[in-house]
């Protein structure tokens, strides 16, 4: 067997090495390709493109800590009976196995995971026994479990009789107050401070602890963080999490005018003047906001052009046909559709909970199947196979032991290909790349771009800490290979920069026809910020 090894450096992520090195997957004669990289962390800057209200990213409602905080309020995006069912189905073995399902195609991945060198499973072992430890040390009576004390009001001396020898029959008879009488202090009713819910685990196990006994049983613990406090310790995220975005395509929508599902070679040739439509404050930036709105008034269209996928949690006590089974009684599969027991995809994930940069993303794939893409400045694998791209993305937000997973198809298929840095605008001097970046969905090369051409992007993630859902919540972002450094510029040309877009066009420099064209170098009517700072700088000398 032939393995194809690759190594490549990365120079923006210390704790990032891409590495291709062949192991093998299951019995296959094919040739093996092994990619390794770093684990996002939540210290590492990993800004994309915000919400609008035009282009919506669905994120969890905040979850107040004055409502009890079970684990159906506290993760509403993900399917708790599911994952639950799956742990028990899987009966603590190890590795994990999930199919991404498209089409009529099944893709069969295994997951291996181990936080700290121990699988998840001993890691959810190991953190039981230290709660167990924990509570052992923790008082039943201590005071900060203890009911609050009501806060009692004072009664003056003078209104009551210190001695119950001095009432007489005559002086407890009720007499008619005289105006000469002091009246006595009415009594308010004690007030108790509002009671607090417990947030952390530790507390709510204690609190727990001292109303119904110790604690002795790792089961009944188990069901404690499982049912009351955290979750499963699985995490399946809920599949019709960003369904909506499936649906949408709005760069499509704007460059295909005709509504054919087709941009023929006529509109590729417009494919500029149509996006420039979209800038709305005529600002000569297009975001991403514009050409969504721009969508919105201009296509008619109601049925739905594409339809998303599923993915699915296989135990390993069910079998492959029974696995089918459970599949066609909830989604339509042709009658021909087989399953294999092999993965076609290995993904090993190695968290390191002391030591963030020591965790490691290591992922298997037949190279005769699937292509790489992932450039030496990405932490997420980039692979497409000949009707998918497929982005693999592990993730660290939380010391933990609760693993999540979830996979979205992510709709916008063309912004982030036309948008080069991923910054959600689309510039004049990026529009004038237009047309070559379009040409990479023209498969066939036939001068026409077809609907089946664009390949349908669905984004897998894992995360240590049920933090999938934030990451699969922004919209996806490109890094393309040989990117330039950010140039500022002099500040003279900060302040002339109206629209920030990096480039100064005539309409934007107030200065005289001749001294634009002094300043723009390579005389492509626009002054870029590298070359204000090589005039700056030739002017000092």
């Amino acid at each position: 067997m032939r393995f194809v090894w690759f190594v490549l450096h990365s120079t923006l992520v210390p704790a990032m090495v891409i590495a291709l090195s062949g192991i093998g997957l299951a019995q296959d004669e094919s040739e093996q390709t092994v990619l390794k990289t770093g684990v996002k962390s939540r210290q590492q800057d990993t800004t994309q493109v915000q919400s609008s209200a035009v282009l919506p990213i669905v994120r969890p409602a905040s979850v107040s800590t004055d409502a009890p905080l079970l684990p159906s309020s506290k993760l509403p995006q993900y399917r708790l009976a599911e994952s639950e069912q799956f742990l028990n189905e899987q009966r603590k073995q190890d590795p994990l196995r999930f199919i991404l399902q498209h089409g009529s195609e099944l893709l069969v991945i295994q997951l291996e995971l181990q936080i700290d060198g121990r699988t998840f499973t001993e890691a959810r072992q190991q953190s039981v026994l230290k709660y167990l430890e924990a509570l052992k040390q923790t008082p039943l009576e201590s005071s900060s479990l203890k009911p609050p004390v009501p806060e009692t009001v004072s009664v003056p001396e003078a209104a009551v009789s210190t001695k119950a020898d001095d009432q007489t029959p005559e002086s407890s008879s009720v007499s008619e107050p005289n105006g000469d009488e002091e009246k006595p202090a009415e009594a308010t009713p004690p007030r108790v401070p509002p009671y607090r819910y417990a947030v952390e685990t530790l507390e709510r196990l204690q609190r727990y602890q001292a109303v119904n006994g110790p604690i002795t049983d790792p089961e009944e613990l188990n069901w404690l963080l499982t049912r009351w406090c955290e979750g499963p310790q699985f995490l399946l995220l809920d599949q019709s999490f960003q369904a909506f975005r499936s649906q949408q395509q709005p760069a499509w929508q704007v460059l295909d005018v005709n509504q054919d599902l087709v941009i023929d070679p006529e509109e590729l040739k417009q494919a500029e003047q149509s996006l420039i439509m979209c800038d709305a404050n005529r600002d000569q930036v297009i975001t991403f906001d514009e050409i969504v709105s721009r969508a919105r008034a201009v296509w008619t269209k109601t049925e739905v052009i594409r339809s998303a996928g599923t993915f699915w949690a296989w135990p390993s006590t069910v079998s492959a046909n029974e696995m089918l089974e459970r599949m066609r009684s909830r989604i339509d599969l042709p009658a021909e559709t087989t399953l294999s027991d092999q993965p076609e995809l290995l993904w090993r994930i190695h968290y390191q909970r002391s030591d963030e940069s020591q965790s490691a993303s290591e992922l298997t794939f037949s190279s005769a199947d699937w292509q790489n893409t992932t450039t030496e400045n990405q932490q997420t694998f980039q692979l497409i196979s000949s009707g998918l791209n497929l982005e693999c993305s592990a993730i660290q937000w939380a010391d933990s032991d609760q693993v999540a997973i979830g996979a979205v198809w992510d709709g916008y298929p063309l912004l982030p290909g036309l948008d080069p840095n991923g910054d959600g605008r689309m510039t004049i001097r990026e529009l004038r790349k237009l047309n070559e970046r379009l040409g990479q969905y023209d498969m066939n090369q036939d001068g026409r771009i077809e609907l089946s051409e664009i390949r349908p992007t669905v984004r897998l993630c894992v995360s240590l800490g049920p933090s999938v859902h934030e990451e699969l919540a922004t919209i996806r972002g490109l890094i393309p290979e040989g990117s330039e450094s950010v140039v500022r510029g002099p500040e003279w040309f900060v302040r002339m920069d109206r629209n920030q877009d990096g480039d100064l066009t005539r309409g934007e420099f107030p200065g005289t026809p001749e001294q634009f064209q002094m300043l723009d170098r390579d005389q492509d009517e626009l002054i870029s910020a590298r070359e204000a700072s090589e005039s700056e700088a030739k002017s000092a000398e």
